[in-house]
Order: C-alpha cells, then sequence, then structure tokens
C-alpha cells in the first residue's frame, strides 16, 4: 500500500470516528429544539424527538425516569399509539446505533397503546439495560373479559362483539362464524412490550420487560437477531389474542449461509400465561380453553415463510411457571434448543406441552437440556406431534415423562430428580449430588453457562454449571470456607468466613449492573453483613473471589 493510499485509509477511519455522536435524553431536563442533546446538562426531552437525528456509530442516553406514550392514561382502548418508535434508522456492521440507559440510570418505558418499544425497517440496532412495563397491574381481569370479543370495523366507531359477553363456553363451543376482516381489536388489552418488524442486525440485550398485557418480546420477519440476558415475566395475561412471552415468527434467512442467524441466550422467562382464552378473526370456530401462554415460542419459521437457510440457537435459557410449554416451535425448522432449564411450564395445566415441544417442526435439535415437569398434572417434559420429522433428542435429564414419539428416538435420557438446590425459592442451580453435573455432550454444550461462567471439560446439563460455593481459595494459604444465607433473602444477607479476610466481593442484578456501591457492607470479624433492604425482588449474583452465589430476594 503506497503512502497516500495509507493517508486516506486512516483519514476516513478517523473520520468514521469523529462522526460517532452521543446524545442525551432527559425528560425533566430536556428540550427538543436545535442546540439541544449533545451534552447531559442540556439534553432532548423525547426519545422520539432524539432517533431523528441518530446515524451509524451514534449512542443515545437516556437518563433516569419514566417515559410514557403521548397520551397514556386518557382511557382510548383502541390507540395505535407507541412510547418509542424506532423506525428506518441504520448502523452498519463496524457501528452499531446504541440506545441504552445513561450510565446505569434506572430508565422505565411505560405504554397502553399498542406497543411500548417498536422496531421497523433497521439495521445494527443494540439495545439494552431498559425495563419495560405494560398495565397488566391496572387491567382488571374482569375488564378485559369484558372486552375479549370486542372489535370494530375500519373506519368505525361501533363496537361490535365477537360472541357476547358472559357466554358460557359449553355455548361458544357449538358457534360457528364467517371469517372477519378489515377490523381492529382493542389495542389497550394486547400491549406488546418490544416488538421487531422487517428489520436485521438487531441486539436486545439485558432488558426488563414484565407485565405486558400482550407479547413482552416479538420479533416477526427479521434476520440476524440476538436476544441474549433478558427477564420477561408475567406477560400476555391479557390478551385476546392467544400469545407467549418470547415469540420469534417468520424469520428472515437474509441469504443462503446456514450459519446459525437467530440467537436467544441466556435469558430468565417466567410466570407468564393467558388468563383469557382466544380467539382469532380469520377462524370460523373458537376453542373456548386457554391453550397458549407459552414461554420461548418460535411460530412459523420455515421455508414457506422464508427460513430457509440458517439456524436458529436457543441456549442456556432458564424458563419456569409459564402457562404451556416453556420451550416450543410450531411450523419450524433448524432450531438447536441446547442446556437449557425449563420448570413447572404448565401454570395453566392444559394440554400435553409441558417443558420443551415441537409440533409440525423439522431438523429440531434437543440437547443437554432439564425439564422438570409437573407429574401430578399431566403432560410430557419433551414433547413431538406426530407432524414433526428430522429431529435429535440426545442427553437430556427428565423429571416426568416424555411422550411416545420422543422415546422412540431419544438417546440417554436421565429420568432423575435434578436435585436443584432449591428450586421452590427460585434457585435452580445444581447441587453437588445432582445427576446433572458431567452428563452433557461436551460438542454440544456452550462454553459458558446462563450466568457467564465457564462450562468446564466435563459440562452439565441445563443452564447453569455446577459451582461449589462451600471451599475456596482466599489471599491466605489456607482454605476459606464460606457461608452465604438466607436464600432468598430480605432485608440483608450474611456470609460467614473460616478465616479473617481479605476477600473480594461484588454484587449484580439481572442486567449486570454492580450494585455493592448501592447497598451498605458492615465487618465484623469473620462475618460481612449486606443490607439489601433498597433491593427489589428479584434474582441477584453474588461473586466472592470468583465463586458466583446466584440469591434470590423475596418478601
Amino acid at each position: 500500500m503506497n503512502k497516500h493510499l495509507t493517508f486516506l485509509v486512516i483519514y476516513f477511519c478517523v473520520a468514521n470516528l469523529m462522526a460517532q455522536t452521543s446524545y442525551y435524553v432527559s425528560q425533566n431536563l430536556g428540550t427538543d429544539a436545535n442546540g439541544f442533546g449533545l451534552s447531559p446538562t442540556t439534553p432532548f426531552q423525547t426519545i422520539n424527538y432524539a432517533l431523528d437525528d441518530l446515524d451509524a456509530g451514534d449512542t443515545l442516553n437516556v437518563m433516569a425516569g419514566v417515559y410514557y406514550n403521548d397520551t397514556y392514561g386518557n382511557g382510548d382502548i383502541w390507540k395505535n399509539e407507541k412510547t418509542v418508535s424506532i423506525n428506518n434508522k441504520h448502523g452498519n456492521e463496524h457501528a452499531y446505533i446504541v440506545i441504552r440507559p445513561y450510565q446505569d440510570h434506572a430508565v422505565k418505558l411505560k405504554g397502553d397503546g399498542l406497543y411500548i418499544l417498536h422496531i421497523r425497517n433497521c439495521s445494527y440496532i443494540r439495545i439494552t439495560g431498559f425495563e419495560i412495563e405494560g398495565e397488566v397491574n391496572s387491567i382488571p381481569l374482569d375488564s378485559a373479559l369484558a372486552y375479549q370479543f370486542a372489535y370494530r370495523e375500519l373506519g368505525s366507531d361501533v363496537i361490535l362483539f365477537r360472541v357476547t359477553p358472559g357466554t358460557p363456553p359449553e355455548v361458544v363451543e357449538t358457534l360457528t362464524f364467517e371469517p372477519l376482516t378489515d377490523i381492529e381489536r382493542p389495542s389497550y388489552y394486547d400491549t406488546k412490550g418490544l416488538v421487531g418488524q422487517l428489520s436485521h442486525h438487531i441486539e436486545v440485550i439485558n432488558n426488563h420487560i414484565h407485565h405486558t398485557p400482550g407479547t413482552g418480546l416479538r420479533f416477526n420477519s427479521s434476520g440476524y437477531i440476538k436476544v441474549i440476558g433478558n427477564e420477561v415475566h408475567d406477560c400476555s395475561r391479557r390478551s385476546y389474542s392467544g400469545t407467549h412471552a418470547l415469540v420469534f415468527e417468520a424469520c428472515d434467512d437474509m441469504n443462503t449461509d446456514t450459519d446459525t442467524k437467530i440467537w436467544i441466550l441466556r435469558n430468565h422467562i417466567h410466570h407468564n400465561y393467558n388468563e383469557i382464552y382466544s380467539w382469532a378473526p380469520s377462524k370460523t370456530i373458537i376453542t373456548p380453553i386457554i391453550d397458549e401462554g407459552k414461554g420461548i415460542s418460535m411460530q412459523r419459521n420455515d421455508v414457506e415463510r422464508g427460513w430457509e437457510y440458517g439456524r436458529i440457537r436457543i441456549e442456556n435459557n432458564l424458563t419456569h411457571h409459564n402457562g404451556f410449554s416453556g420451550l416450543h416451535t410450531n411450523s419450524g425448522r433448524a432450531i438447536d434448543f441446547i442446556n437449557n432449564t425449563s420448570y413447572y411450564d404448565s401454570y395453566t395445566g392444559n394440554g400435553n406441552n409441558h417443558g420443551i415441544s415441537m409440533q409440525a417442526s423439522e431438523d429440531i435439535t434437543i440437547i443437554n437440556n432439564i425439564v422438570v415437569n409437573d407429574i401430578a398434572q399431566g403432560g410430557f417434559g419433551i414433547a413431538a406431534s406426530n407432524s414433526s420429522s428430522n429431529y435429535t433428542i440426545d442427553n437430556n435429564l427428565v423429571h416426568g415423562t416424555i411422550d411416545t414419539r420422543v422415546d422412540a428416538v431419544d438417546n440417554n435420557t436421565i429420568f432423575a430428580d435434578p436435585l436443584f438446590t432449591n428450586p421452590e425459592s427460585l434457585d435452580f442451580t445444581l447441587r453437588s449430588i445432582s445427576p446433572a453435573i458431567g452428563a452433557a455432550l461436551p460438542a454440544f454444550a456452550p462454553a459458558d453457562d446462563y450466568r457467564g461462567l465457564a462450562r468446564d471439560v466435563n459440562p452439565d446439563l441445563g443452564a447453569f454449571e455446577y459451582s461449589p460455593a462451600t471451599s475456596i481459595s482466599s489471599n491466605n494459604a489456607d482454605k476459606q470456607i464460606i457461608h452465604v444465607y438466607p436464600n432468598p433473602f430480605r432485608e440483608k444477607v450474611i456470609i460467614e468466613m473460616s478465616n479473617n479476610p481479605p476477600i473480594t466481593i461484588a454484587l449484580f442484578d439481572m442486567v449486570g449492573r454492580s450494585l455493592i456501591n448501592d447497598v451498605k457492607v458492615s465487618f465484623n470479624g469473620y462475618r460481612l453483613e449486606i443490607n439489601t433492604s433498597n433491593l427489589e425482588n428479584g434474582i441477584y449474583f453474588l461473586n466472592i473471589e470468583g465463586t458466583v452465589h446466584t440469591l434470590f430476594k423475596q418478601h
């Protein structure tokens, strides 16, 4: 390369770096006008206004507060409003557009319209660190039931009902209908949390999505998507559309490469279920039972709808207490379920799919998972419909049963209690005597577990690699014996040590925020006390000299 060409390459690289801009938003301090948005002291006021200025490589820093859609709380149950709308924004392979809370500020997005955060026709965007909250706690179940069958013809204000409210289910199942087109249904009872459409190279990382009446997190007709480290819970509860917590539908393969193009990794999906049975305008019958409300649901990802090349990787996820199956594929292909943990994913009690399930799907692998299904409710830990084909089921642990089609092809299934540390308190780490330890196929096991801890050469089944917490090395020559309790905790966590410190500790929440500066730590002899009274209920990770303890706060 000659010196003139070298200079030009350096010039354009530097120019590209210089073009990357940080913008700031604060609803309390900001102003939506020219001359604002470029510093924390002179921010924009609204996220949607700031989005107009974003180009490849830019970062939007959102400062602390609760951000609502414009007409939030006005009582209109039909509005198509969005709290945050990201449309036609594009980074590039080397310069993602990043949208995040400023310096780990607590930022909540709320909405009572169609979507809370909507991404459409976008590429190379990273969304990280937000809390997204819906209106489930503000919608009485009776209200949702009253509008369960409501709809309007487009352009009309007249409310019609598919079925008269209060009609007994045994009567509903005898009715037949003409298909409906060009209608709308009340969005207030089906508000979705984070939705991506017609987009590619989108990363959704470490967000907390909860209590949305409809789907929590959803992508349609999109490719090269990474959904990593999110918590999604208490979603789909008021929806008339039979939806789920985390959904991918009609994935777009983008090109003929056959590598992985969709990653769903290390997410915590729990307590998502439907409380209302669903109906579809295009169908001529209504089945009046609750048979939806899954945890992770892959819908219609097949060749017909654009998913011919590439694979979907669903790995190291923790699902529990979801309504009707923890991990599921319907009309899908080329999906890998690897090292997930599913526990009592049968909250609504209907049907047979209570763990990992497939329907009308092909080329599916189910390897290294742990599934515990509620035997008293019936159903199967792993299930396959007779319309599914070409599936591989190896080295899983099932505490419960599998269906006959799975039983015909499975290899090395362990039927046993996985011996979780304390599942009643939602601690799904493994005890030292767990049969899941060392039982995984190494060639398929990911390098790290749900917590980001390295797996060893003989990896374990499920989302959590066994991590002994009773004996670790300290800066002293002797072994340091450590006890951490109570778990679950309330007002404090106690660390007792056999030797005098020093030790190094760190406390993190589910989205990776360091909390040690936000809690008070007191020391007395061989005992440390962490005051946790100001922490919210949830899962926390306490790192003591490199050993991670999973802790749970609950009142």
